[in-house]
């Protein structure tokens, strides 16, 4: 069985629970979606609220990771920073499998794909 590189991604962006009480609640989505696959795949997870990061850490992990997949996950609110991911990992690999998912693209999964193809 071929083993993939995953890494599932929780986009940075302006989180007013972060900035209003000082810390945030783990993205417990890419928390269950990592336990199912990691005995089979070598699985990542960047949290880019928790971690205040960059578009720019997000690109250098992207790039010293190389993942064979990219899932990442937003909110109504944060999904123009999970495009940016989609775009940022696919400007580091062409070739790499971007899947989205979290509450936005559940109930608007057109819409998503027309704004983010």
């Amino acid at each position: 069985m071929l083993k993939l590189r995953i890494l599932l991604v929780m986009p940075p962006t302006e989180s007013a629970i972060k900035r209003i009480v000082g810390t945030t609640g783990p993205p417990l989505g890419l928390a269950y979606l990592a336990s199912m696959v990691r005995e089979e795949h070598d699985v990542r997870i960047i949290d880019g609220i928790a971690g205040e990061l960059t578009f720019e850490d997000v690109m250098r992990i992207i790039k010293h990771y190389d993942p064979d997949m990219v899932g990442i996950t937003a909110t109504t609110s944060a999904m123009y920073d999970a495009y940016t991911v989609a775009k940022i990992a696919k400007n580091v690999n062409e070739n790499v499998f971007v899947v989205m998912g979290g509450p936005h693209v559940t109930f608007t999964p057109e819409l998503t794909m027309r704004e983010c193809p």
